[in-house]
């Protein structure tokens, strides 16, 4: 897996993702390559889920919701459960028992979902029905019995007090019924020194308080409710233990439902997300066989675009050979059909449906990205050609997976002369080695491999530049003109063209025109 996400985009996918989970607790560990059988069964799975979502959309918001109140359970059975954990098993199973009535039968046969748990949670319902839970007198008799007597004991106290207050009232003219203690002066209360019916203490300088004695019927009651209370609580820990018991004989269908809606939760989300970006299932085709791609979109840099409000233009071609060196200017888009390609990759294998029309693609054990080594961080004493060479052998040390490798402008850091050389030879390496399907960007444009695909960025339309207005002042203007002017279309290059549009690029960018004008004659010397 590590290997495999070896791609910067990855993340931008996640934190697309996650927010479409419902439980929301999606991370990285929750994606893996999934095998062709596996991929066939998920893809066909998100199809279901996205007839559910635009034909059921109520019950699938339905769905969601309750996918939303499912709480976090711990590993089942249990140990030592207490109400609180009751509680969560009880909520879990209300919620999953909704979710799977929910899903049509079709669907729940194709994921195997059967529903076995409805006397448990009947069990669990005698204190109330939803997301509630309390150890009901409905349990136990003998629950039942003591909670009665504590009702009627409860019943005596309150006459009790009642009773005593009347005579503290009638002898000392007092009136504790609806208090708790009465504050009097401290002469006032002297002669109430030492009688036993009253706690006396002070409450000021000046003042004191008086409370009442309860008494001795009081206190005898009051003992009895004590002990009641005890009983209560032991029979409490009684039934939360045969609960406990009991979701312990179920605890292989909870965790089979745990599974469950695991499933139905990423499920549910692959299939917003293909709704909401317009992706399509992917095919996937023999080792070996030709990558095609039709109007296929790097979904970070398409919505970078459009809140720039500039074009963005989808990638279409078909590489047929292991090989394949793309070439172009600078800005002309090369960087961006790899990082699609690898984007579109990484989406199918990880079980997504794709951001393109079509693609079409085998599946490998491994994708390598090799050109950003900013993202590869600072190593002392490895200069930005290091790191790129260190990225590379990762790549290379893959002698026995099937891989896809992607390289950007590798060895741009170095001098043209050994660039050059350099590039040569791994495009030798990797069409000698067979397990390698690489697509390559450069600026050279005499590399030589037979073997290689050769494909070249469209580049800049010179026509329409020379038509163009006014140019633009700002920068923002300026890259809109580039936009507007380049085409970002990939088409094979069998002539074995070089692109000549850095000048033009540099020009739109406010470059000096004498300094440009004297490259252009350099250019045409050569």
């Amino acid at each position: 897996m590590k290997d495999f996400i070896a791609f910067t985009n990855f993340d931008w996918l996640l934190e697309r993702f996650r927010p479409l989970t419902p439980s929301g607790r999606l991370a990285k560990e929750h994606l893996s390559p999934l095998s062709k059988n596996e991929l066939e069964t998920e893809f066909a799975l998100i199809a279901d889920f996205i007839a559910l979502a635009k034909n059921s959309p109520v019950r699938a918001d339905k769905i969601e919701f309750h996918l939303n109140r499912i709480p976090h359970l711990d590993a089942l059975p249990l140990a030592q459960a207490d109400s609180v954990e009751i509680f969560a098993v009880k909520k879990f199973l209300s919620n999953a028992r909704d979710i799977f009535a929910l899903l049509p039968p079709a669907l729940s046969k194709k994921l195997a979902i059967k529903w076995s748990c409805s006397e448990l949670l009947k069990e669990l319902s005698l204190g109330g029905e939803g997301e509630t839970f309390h150890v009901s007198s409905s349990y136990s008799p003998a629950l039942k019995k003591n909670r009665e007597a504590m009702s009627s004991l409860a019943a005596e106290i309150v006459s009790c007090r009642k009773k005593r207050l009347e005579q503290l009232k009638k002898t000392y003219g007092l009136d504790f019924a609806k208090r708790d203690f009465i504050v009097l002066e401290e002469n006032a209360a002297q002669k109430l020194f030492g009688n036993p019916d009253f706690f006396i203490e002070p409450y000021d300088s000046s003042h004191l308080t008086l409370k009442p004695v309860p008494g001795a019927e009081y206190l005898a009651l009051s003992s009895k409710r004590d002990a009641l209370l005890r009983t209560e609580k032991e029979e409490e820990a009684k039934i939360i233990t045969a609960l406990a018991k009991k979701i312990a004989a179920h605890s292989g269908d909870i965790n089979v439902y745990v599974e469950k809606l695991g499933r139905v939760d990423l499920l549910l989300a692959k299939a917003r997300l293909a709704l909401k970006f317009g992706m399509k299932r992917p095919q996937i085709c023999p080792s070996g066989g030709a990558i095609a791609v039709k109007k296929g979109r790097l979904l970070p840099l398409e919505q970078r675009l459009q809140a720039e409000k500039l074009d963005y233009v989808p990638l279409d071609c078909e590489l047929g050979k292991r090989v394949c060196i793309i070439t172009g200017s600078n800005m002309g888009g090369k960087t961006v059909a790899l990082q699609t390609v690898g984007f579109l990759q990484l989406c199918m294998q990880l079980g997504f449906y794709v951001p393109a029309e079509k693609y079409r693609a085998p599946l490998f054990d491994a994708l390598h990205f090799v050109g950003d080594t900013a993202s590869l961080g600072k190593v002392e004493g490895l200069s930005s050609f290091g790191l790129e060479l260190y990225s590379f052998m990762q790549a290379w040390k893959d002698k026995e997976r099937h891989a896809l490798v992607l390289l950007d402008e590798f060895a741009r850091t170095t001098n043209s002369d050994e660039a050059g050389a350099l590039l040569s030879a791994v495009v030798q390496a990797f069409c000698a080695r067979k397990n390698i399907y690489s697509l390559i960007s450069t600026h050279f444009s005499g590399l030589e491999a037979p073997e290689a695909g050769f494909y070249r960025m469209k580049g800049f339309d010179n026509a329409a530049f020379e038509k163009r207005g006014a140019p633009a002042g700002d920068l923002r203007g300026q890259l809109r003109q580039i936009n507007k002017f380049m085409r970002y279309e990939l088409e094979e290059n069998c002539g074995r063209r070089a692109n000549c549009d850095a000048l033009n690029v540099a020009r739109m960018l406010g470059f000096d025109e004498n300094i440009a004008e004297t490259a252009r004659k350099f250019m045409e010397d050569k």
